[in-house]
């Protein structure tokens, strides 16, 4: 799990709830809100989004951040998305949505 920040390396990026559970399932209007939300930090931290996919209880993100803002760009991804599971899901009371820092694994060949 790269710590450092490269520049020119596709990562792909995975986020899971606190013990798995199954916020994300069944919302449209909250997958939309999501999306939004990603296409917007897509261009305010100049992102290149390969894919994504927004699961039950996680997320995979196949992204190359040209700026060296993967940390930041993640911090504010996963702050919007505990936002919009609080505004849309009557259930999570807790505040604190994600079960441990965002893993980052570096995709080395295209193929990959």
């Amino acid at each position: 799990d790269p710590s450092f920040e490269s520049p020119k390396e596709v990562c792909l990026v995975t986020a899971r709830t606190i013990a798995s559970r199954l916020w994300f399932v069944n919302n449209p209007d909250f997958q939309e809100k999501v999306l939004a939300h990603l296409a917007k930090y897509q261009q305010l931290y100049d992102v290149k989004i390969f894919a994504f996919i927004l699961m039950g209880n996680h997320y995979h993100l196949l992204a190359q951040f040209p700026k060296a803002n993967r940390y930041k760009f993640i911090g504010a991804f996963n702050s919007i998305i505990a936002k919009l599971t609080a505004r849309y899901q009557q259930d999570f009371i807790d505040g604190k949505l994600w079960g441990r820092r965002a893993r980052t694994q570096i995709v080395p060949n295209p193929e990959d």
